[in-house]
């Protein structure tokens, strides 16, 4: 994405419905959209070596079972859900060329 922002559009005020696929920084997202909701499987991995970051399934919109990648400004998270509850290892990673871990800890049926 050469550091530009990605901006998801909606046509004539309708919400996006379709397949993504593209590139964000050293990863490589693939998920699906129905109305605006993720749907289905979503893989996130390292472009250079296809290795698997994150990947789960999501039901209208929400994380269900799986591992799930979340990128904001220079930081990014891998979640972990259990039946759409958090459950299993979290982490926060600040990412400037290589990630570093920020903070890391273990969640059971969404409690820390």
């Amino acid at each position: 994405n050469n550091g530009k922002e990605i901006v998801l559009k909606f046509k004539d005020n309708k919400p996006f419905s379709g397949d993504f696929d593209y590139k964000i920084g050293n990863f490589h997202r693939i998920y699906k959209m129905v109305d605006g909701l993720m749907i289905g499987e979503s893989i996130t991995y390292v472009t250079e070596t296809k290795e698997i970051v994150a990947k789960g399934d999501y039901i209208n919109g929400l994380p269900n079972n799986g591992t799930f990648f979340n990128e904001f400004e220079n930081e990014f998270t891998i979640f972990s859900y259990k039946n759409k509850i958090q459950d299993g290892l979290q982490q926060k990673f600040k990412y400037y060329g290589q990630p570093e871990l920020l903070e890391e800890y273990q969640m059971k049926n969404g409690k820390i």
